[in-house]
């Protein structure tokens, strides 16, 4: 089943077309310089590899992981590329439709299972 990804405002600095910046204090802001039309055209795939990976959580809601993790390549606006690491939460689980935010070591869930922390930092 494809995985579909919407945007969040609670992680947006800027307008985007998931509606006006409401950036959280709480929250990891989006690069201002990755096009909503590359979000939605990288993230949905490396949501649906995560799952297939098994980088999810136990906690589930329906049959869907309530989060899956993930590092992903996008190109700016400069035509940079720019890898994130990221989060993504499950928002509908009919579908399943995922929002997804950047994470670091020290802000993401704490659902996350040790064997995907290690794997997207890498002991140095």
């Amino acid at each position: 089943m494809p995985v579909k990804c919407h945007g969040s405002p609670y992680h947006k600095r800027r307008a985007s077309k998931w509606g006006a910046p409401n950036l959280g204090s709480d929250k990891t802001p989006c690069p201002d310089d990755v096009a909503d039309s590359v979000v939605e055209a990288v993230f949905p795939a490396d949501i649906a590899a995560a799952l297939e990976r098994g980088h999810v959580s136990a906690l589930r809601d329906g049959d869907w992981p309530r989060y899956a993790w993930g590092r992903s390549e996008f190109l700016t606006s400069m035509g940079e590329k720019l890898e994130i690491i990221w989060e993504a939460r499950v928002e509908n689980r009919g579908v399943p439709v995922y929002k997804a935010y950047p994470i670091t070591r020290e802000r993401c869930s704490h659902h996350m299972p040790m064997k995907v922390r290690e794997v997207l930092w890498p002991r140095d």
